[in-house]
């Protein structure tokens, strides 16, 4: 049987269309059958002809009716294979046989469908051209806000093995967009987010952050994926794309404003609620029956198809009336008799599954019937209004709430409203601080919907998807647990809480059909016994044997309440305890005054410790203001230089350029005929330093100073004589994408002047690498593994190392001031050759997002797993930032050769503690202090038991540490103890603290969102709708705007980290190719006799055993896996004792509990390394997940396990060697093929 489109086709060729509007009416047939047709029907060569000619009729016979006739035709186009960017021509049909006219099909609406080009008459076909087809499209708008998101699956015919050319790519994508613009109406002004990616593979996503409409187009879509994905093939495997997009329509001029009515009247409401698709159904009765018949309608919705339970809603609807009748019937209800509640009380006897209730308001909050509550029962929700009853299908969305009690029926009277609702009775002016532990993941996700919900004011502080802290107006929400990182069983002993102790709840059993539950207690599986530890199981199994034995009773509601009060009482007495010691020490309130324990050890050091003078802030946009602004103005100096033919003097040849007392970015001499010179003057403007007027127009919040300080030095520059030649950056960039002489000067010439120096670069965190894969002690020959601990590895670095301070002096390569090797201190950017035979390399490096410790950079980046044949210096060098100390040391006693300089940040005084004089450093007096409280909370060592060993510990304590014991406070004092640990570790991370934090913010109106979005000091990073009146909308400063916190000091980060590396590679140094493993503070390596072992301490900076003291004197590891970086395991000796083994096991990401510990084992590990398994999937029975929109779930989940070490290069079953290393002296390229046999032959 032909299809719609062949008959069409058919009679066409027949010439039965002998006017437009039939062949018009055809025309949208067509069209409406276009999208389900097979390719062998849009392949048939009358299908373009047709298209052609049934376009130009329909837009005749419409006469711009339709705002949509183009975008649909050049859709039709492309899903038949022709090309849309070219207008639409008409094309002349083939002449056709006179023939009666028949009647068409009847006509629909044109669907729209993807677009291209079409090929021009003449036009030389040159390659197969991809067609697009909308897989799925929807559409959402946010009235409030008139913003729309929209949504796009888009299939890619035609693609075949390779790519087609880059002109064909880029106007597939702008067709993509243009679709997109042209559906959501916007301008070129508008504000627009988008989003491509593939629609099979969503893990690296185009995404491009807010900008205007006409600034994303084909060319910048394809210019992205070029320089962030590996593979454009790749990325548009499968030929199917999703395109996110998200528009926000700037406002017009002119229109008038509609006025809304502020207060409806419950009539109003229940019109409005009684609609099309409403939640409230009103019986049009003529009989007295309105209850019952609600009733009915309420008792079937959901069991029926909704076709039927559209037809019992109906006014005539029979199986309405019947079913209303039977009811009054089984209720002895008079159906003649008008109805209220004392029959409402009848039907609900009559009705044992049901339980009514009757609302009067329309805020869900009036409810004057409530039938008795039973587990299993569903709800029947009736409105009572003028004597009337109406059904409220749906109670969410009748009463505009989020949540609602099965028990009480009020809608959104839930426990976070009843607690706002508690909060708001103490007075708007009242200052109240609330603490929740790990309420950046959990509790504060609650309070976030409820005050979204009552539209309150919010500012938040994320953590990625995590709520660090949370103020609504005089209320501030913290998380407890960015204070006091512990669990909230581990409390009690830490603060010496010995009353309190947390019990077991069985969170299983919180569903409907236990709230009522009294009896026995539960079975244990309910308490969720699989995620706990085997020690936590057996005191489990031991607390619910004790009770069970003891017949205890369990009542489900007062156990609810009783274990709620115990857990909050547990973290108020502990917060309490920690916010008193630290203000008696500190001197001010953390909690109240800081939002994490980093921020609040900070603001101790600052207010208690901290020297004026000492640690320099660094200016807005660095020193010298060299950013990205800088660099792009050096370049823009260069291309000047060339124009000029000669040098013009910059920061690069010159330290300072500056004219008439102010600095400038060049100058330049030049002879003039008559004899004198012109001084000449270039200035690079910055449009956010110098706010150019073109992207940053005047308000009152604007620095319109900036411009006029900008135009005003000009302005004496040249009433002084010179010339000003001025570039602003918006019109530089302008010139690198578009004007052909720049374009032509930048790709003969790429700029490889090295990036400024940028501080945070030099930051870099501890060494974490596991360099043996594999081993087993040989025990006949002595052999031990042992893993030893750091004691306080970074206290040890405030305490003993030196740190540079004020402000540097800059040096930029080529300087002839520039300081030697020897006597830098600070930081420095170069470029430096590593040896090729260094087993443990010394500089850290920055490759593929990880941090390394390569000997080449070409074999780190590309991952090379051979042996590195890279016999080009430049091949091998490292570029990078790093602090004096380590460059030092790997200059001077590790083989490393200094290439280059590029630019060094040099200070002009460091501070360390001195032992003799006991002068303190920069940090020292930090560490001296809360050590020393740290040791007196914990009391006299169990061997001081003698007033002559006291006074000896005292004397050790200040010889070696530096630190002053009072013999008369050395008592134990678990919560002082637990303070001062915190303290000592929670210190230096505030130091690195980012700057260009993302913010996120809950607007309410279009006027706020407009207002943020078209402000240039702010990249909008994401919108999310949580309602119809509340867009989420996540931001970030521009980098231009970055300012220096006077918390931080990405100096002191740097070199906290550094100095701990150095102390850690110092132990590494001892033990070599003997090391298995090592942490940020630990090592693991193989102890043989005759040989050097590391020693033993106590002290700050000392080693300690960590094997002894977990399993007792003698205890030695046996046999070591690791199968990474934080995924290890090891069998220990437990005493020394090889007939008593036990098994440890770390894996990062994984909770190790009975759910998993027979997965995760020592032996599947072993299996992976050796490569006999590729990896094992981790079960994770009861997650909780956050999703977008500040919702939360408890869902199944896995993780998977495998065995993956990146940071070194495999050479056998159990060695590693770093990235680059070779220890043969590389011969020449003829004995090159002599190497590889060579270690062919070592794998063997």
């Amino acid at each position: 049987m032909p299809s719609v489109l062949t008959e069409i086709l058919d009679e066409w060729d027949a010439a039965c269309f002998h006017s437009d509007e039939l062949l018009a009416e055809a025309y949208t047939v067509f069209l409406a059958n276009l999208v389900e047709a097979s390719v062998e029907e849009r392949a048939d060569p009358r299908v373009i002809p047709f298209l052609l000619v049934g376009y130009t009729a329909y837009r005749r016979y419409q006469d711009g009716d339709d705002p949509h006739v183009n975008l649909t035709y050049r859709m039709a186009l492309a899903m038949c294979g022709a090309g849309s960017n070219a207008p639409p021509r008409p094309a002349t049909p083939p002449p056709r046989p006179a023939t009666p006219p028949a009647g068409p099909s009847r006509a629909r609406s044109p669907q729209p469908g993807p677009s291209k080009r079409p090929r021009e008459e003449n036009e030389k076909p040159e390659e197969d051209q991809p067609t697009l087809e909308v897989l799925q499209s929807r559409e959402r708008e946010l009235k409030r806000f008139k913003t729309k998101f929209r949504e796009e699956t888009i299939q890619i015919s035609g693609l075949g093995d390779t790519l087609p050319s880059e002109e064909v790519m880029e106007g597939l994508f702008d067709t993509v967009l243009q679709r997109q613009r042209e559906a959501v109406s916007a301008k070129d002004d508008d504000r627009v987010i988008v989003e491509i990616q593939n629609a099979e593979n969503v893990d690296n996503p185009l995404w491009f952050s807010m900008r205007r409409a006409d600034q994303i187009n084909g060319r910048v879509v394809l210019d992205k994926l070029a320089r962030v994905l590996n593979s454009n093939q790749a990325f548009m495997a499968q030929g199917q794309l999703k395109v996110s997009y998200i528009h926000i329509p700037t406002p017009e001029a002119g229109g008038r404003r509609v006025n809304r009515v502020a207060n409806e009247t419950m009539e109003q409401w229940i019109e409005r609620k009684t609609g099309a698709k409403g939640s409230i159904y009103s019986p049009e009765n003529t009989d007295n029956m309105c209850l019952t018949r609600c009733v009915a309608v309420l008792m079937a919705l959901g069991g029926m198809h909704k076709q039927a339970f559209y037809k019992l809603t109906q006014p005539n609807s029979v199986i309405q009336r019947d079913s209303a009748k039977k009811l009054c019937e089984n209720a002895h209800i008079d159906p003649a008799q008008p109805c209220g509640l004392d029959e409402v009380r009848k039907l609900q006897d009559s009705l044992p599954d049901y339980r009514i209730c009757v609302f009067t308001d329309k805020e869900g909050k009036e409810c004057v019937f409530k039938g008795p509550y039973g587990p299993g029962r569903k709800n029947l929700c009736l409105l009572l209004h003028n004597n009337h009853f109406y059904a409220i299908l749906y109670p969410l969305a009748a009463f505009d709430r989020h949540f609602t009690c099965d028990r009480l029926d009020d809608p959104n009277l839930n426990v976070m409203g009843q607690f706002f609702d508690y909060l708001q009775s103490f007075g708007p002016k009242t200052k109240i601080l609330l603490a929740a532990h790990n309420s950046r993941s959990f509790d504060g996700v609650f309070v976030t919907q409820e005050a979204v919900k009552r539209k309150l004011k919010c500012e938040v502080t994320l953590q990625g998807a995590k709520i660090l802290c949370m103020e609504v107006g005089n209320w501030k929400f913290i998380d407890s647990l960015m204070f006091l990182p512990m669990p909230l069983s581990a409390m009690p002993k830490s603060f010496g809480l010995t009353e309190l102790k947390k019990g077991y709840w069985p969170f299983m059993a919180n569903k409907p059909e236990y709230y009522t539950y009294e009896g026995p207690l539960l079975d244990k599986h309910f308490y969720c016994v699989s995620t706990m530890k085997q020690k936590a199981v057996a005191e489990f199994n031991a607390w619910h044997d004790e009770q069970t034995a003891n017949g205890f009773v369990f009542n489900f509601r007062r156990e609810l309440i009783d274990y709620c009060i115990s857990d909050v009482t547990i973290l108020r007495q502990a917060c309490h305890a920690f916010r008193s010691l630290f203000e008696q020490t500190a001197g001010f309130d953390p909690m109240f005054n800081c939002m994490t324990l980093s921020s609040a050890c900070m603001a101790a050091f600052r207010r208690n410790f901290l020297k004026p003078d000492t640690i320099g802030i660094v200016p807005p946009g660095g020193y010298h203001g060299r950013g990205k602004q800088s660099h792009i103005a050096l370049k823009w100096l260069d291309y000047e230089s060339h124009k000029l033919g000669k040098v013009i003097s910059t920061i690069y040849t010159d330290r300072e350029i500056s004219v008439m007392g102010r600095r400038v970015d060049g100058y330049i001499e030049l002879p003039l005929p008559d004899g004198s010179l012109e001084r000449r003057v270039y200035q690079f403007h910055g449009c956010y330093w110098h706010h150019c007027p073109t992207h940053f127009p005047a308000n009152e919040d604007s620095g319109e100073n900036r411009f006029e300080k900008t135009q005003q030095l000009t302005s004496l520059f040249r009433r002084s004589g010179y010339t000003v030649i001025e570039k602003w950056e918006c019109e530089f960039k302008s010139d690198l994408a578009s004007d052909p002489d720049t374009k032509a000067y930048f790709e003969a010439h790429p700029t490889t002047r090295t990036p400024p120096l940028g501080l945070r670069d030099a930051l870099a965190g501890g060494r974490t690498s596991a360099l043996k894969w594999y081993y087993k002690a040989d025990l006949a020959k002595g052999e031990k593994i042992k893993m030893v601990d750091v004691v306080s590895e970074y206290p040890n670095a405030y305490l003993r190392g030196e740190y540079p301070y004020g402000h540097p002096t800059l040096y930029l390569e080529g300087d002839p001031d520039m300081p030697p090797p020897d006597t830098w201190n600070g930081v420095i950017k170069c470029t430096v050759l590593p040896p090729r035979d260094l087993y443990l390399p010394v500089l850290p490096y920055k490759a593929k997002g990880k941090l390394m410790f390569p000997l080449c950079r070409t074999c780190v980046e590309e991952e090379n797993t051979e042996m590195c044949h890279h016999n080009d210096p430049q091949e091998r060098q490292l570029t990078d930032t790093w602090c004096a100390p380590e460059l030092l040391l790997a200059l001077r006693e590790k083989g490393y050769t200094l290439v280059e300089v590029h630019e060094v940040y040099q200070y002009p005084r460091t501070s360390k503690y001195n032992a003799d004089t006991r002068e303190d450093g920069l940090l020292s007096a930090y560490v001296r202090r809360f050590m020393a409280l740290k040791i007196q909370a914990s009391g006299w060592p169990p061997e001081c038991d003698t007033e002559e060993k006291q006074a000896k510990f005292v004397e050790d304590t200040l010889k070696h540490d530096g630190v002053v014991l009072d013999p008369t406070k050395m008592e134990k004092n678990p919560a002082l103890r637990a303070l001062s640990k915190l303290m000592l570790n929670s210190f230096w991370g505030k130091f690195g603290e980012k700057t260009l934090r993302p913010k996120t913010e809950f607007l309410y109106d279009y006027a706020k969102l407009i207002a943020l979005v078209t402000d240039n000091t702010k990249e909008v990073t994401g919108l999310l709708p949580l309602s119809d009146e509340c867009l989420q909308v996540t931001w970030k400063p521009v980098e231009d705007s970055e300012v220096s916190l006077p918390t931080s000091s990405l100096l002191h980060a740097a070199y906290t980290t550094c100095h701990g590396r150095m102390q850690l590679y110092k132990y590494l140094d001892v033990v070599k190719e003997r090391a298995l493993y090592h942490d940020t503070d630990s090592v693991a390596y193989i102890s043989r006799p005759g040989e050097s072992e590391l020693p033993l301490g106590t002290h700050l900076g000392d080693l300690t055993d960590q094997i002894e003291e977990d399993y007792g004197p003698g205890s030695f590891i046996t046999e070591f896996v690791a199968g990474g970086p934080k995924n290890y395991a090891y069998k220990v000796a437990v005493g020394g004792d090889v007939h008593n083994i036990k098994v440890c096991i770390k894996v990062r990401g994984i909770s190790i509990n009975t759910s998993c510990d027979d997965l995760v084992t020592f032996d599947n590990l072993k299996v992976m390394v050796m490569g006999s398994r590729d990896k094992i999937t981790v079960p994770i029975p009861h997650q909780i997940a956050r999703l977008p929109g500040w919702r939360i779930v408890t869902r199944h989940s896995t993780k998977n396990w495998q065995a993956l070490n990146t940071k070194r290069r495999r050479v056998d079953v159990a060695n590693t060697v770093p990235h680059g290393y070779n220890a043969w002296t590389m011969a020449p390229e003829e004995d090159q093929d002599l190497l590889e046999v060579m270690e062919l032959l070592g794998d063997a």
